[in-house]
């Protein structure tokens, strides 16, 4: 069974388990209701359910009941399906051995977390889950993960009707600052060469005021966060169509903003544009920041900015989530348009940091106007 740290005790090796003396426990406050452990805790331990302020998961850990569609019968099977942000499909019914699960590919959304929702507490786009009975049981991706940049099941785009144009992904034409991924190329009969490192230049702006852990609770605080930096960076230069996606990690509020170009003179000119632009950037950022109520609560004192711009190299048309996932070939499932998933997403050039509590690192993806779209 899944144990927890006694708190209460100076001794570190005191752990504990409220499953063990109680057959019927069904969760509390402190260790959580949902059977959405890690396993191999899913089945007999509660952990706690996830999602975002704005859109808590459902606190409940029920079984159960397949609906007609197929290739469903694992949700009956399962301890508790839906309930509790978790990868529910992950290597079940058409996602079993799935290996075209990167984002952008036709089975991304196997390995995305999802958890079942309230759409009346909900502020963002739900969708009816199509492989359980229950006609009450509709999802989110977003608020199990605060990076989620879309999957093939619910659209890249953010063309959803208001008010959930900021911050939630539907399927259209991509006419705000995320865009959907280029399909992946089909591998030729010859292998040809490796194409070789694009250049590319990142701009981190450190935000060291602002609390993480508070942060990712508040949608509304996530959403003006990341617009705020990308209106600062539009107001001095930036091409608003170039930036990509913003991604949040813990340590400082960092914004990597990453631009990609095809060729070395356009590298240069978006440096330029950095480097003439970085005392702007900063001070235009630190302002919408301050003046935002959502991100001060969410900040130990006056927000500042510092920032860094360095050369970095990735290999040419990557961009892949940094994922322990299982994976599924075939067919596109029959359904109805609902369906789940959300973890944290990292592209494969963007450094690995470590998560710890603290103020927020922020990540946006940027491509160059005249690159590749990816």
């Amino acid at each position: 069974m899944k144990t927890h740290g006694a708190s209460y005790s100076q001794d570190p090796n005191d752990f504990f388990s409220y499953e063990t003396c109680d057959d019927s426990f069904t969760g509390n406050s402190w260790v959580g209701y949902c059977k959405n452990c890690d396993s191999p805790y899913e089945s007999n331990s509660f952990c706690t359910c996830g999602g975002l302020t704005g859109c808590k998961c459902k606190q409940e850990a029920k079984k159960q009941t397949p609906s007609a569609l197929a290739n469903t019968a694992y949700v009956g099977e399962a301890v508790s399906y839906g309930y509790g942000c978790k990868a529910h499909d992950a290597n079940e019914g058409d996602c079993q051995g799935a290996t075209d699960t990167s984002l952008g590919e036709a089975k991304d959304w196997c390995v995305d977390k999802w958890c079942i929702v309230d759409t009346t507490s909900c502020n963002l786009m739900t969708r009816e889950v199509t492989y359980s009975l229950d006609a009450n049981d509709y999802l989110s991706f977003e608020t199990c993960d605060i990076n989620f940049l879309g999957n093939s099941w619910v659209g890249y785009c953010r063309t959803c009707e208001a008010p959930y144009t900021s911050n939630s992904f539907c399927k259209g034409e991509c006419t705000s600052p995320t865009e959907a991924p280029t399909p992946p190329t089909p591998t030729p009969t010859t292998a040809a060469p490796s194409p070789p490192p694009v250049a590319s230049v990142q701009f981190s702006m450190t935000f060291a005021t602002v609390i993480y852990s508070q942060l990712v609770q508040n949608t509304a605080a996530v959403t003006s966060f990341k617009n705020n930096i990308i209106d600062a960076l539009v107001e001095n230069g930036v091409d608003r169509n170039t930036i990509k996606g913003v991604l949040l990690k813990s340590g400082s509020v960092i914004a990597d903003v990453i631009m990609q170009a095809l060729a070395n003179s356009n590298v240069d000119a978006l440096r330029s544009i950095i480097n003439s632009n970085t005392a702007a950037i900063e001070t235009a950022t630190a302002q919408k920041h301050n003046a935002d109520s959502s991100i001060t609560a969410v900040s130990s004192g006056t927000i500042t900015v510092s920032s860094t711009l360095t050369s970095i190299q990735f290999p040419a048309g990557e961009m892949r989530r940094r994922r322990t996932r299982r994976r599924v070939g075939g067919d596109d499932p029959r359904r109805r348009r609902s369906r789940r998933r959300t973890d944290t997403h990292e592209t494969d050039f963007a450094p690995k940091m470590a998560l710890s509590s603290g103020a927020a690192l922020l990540v946006f993806l940027v491509g160059f106007l005249g690159a590749r779209q990816f």
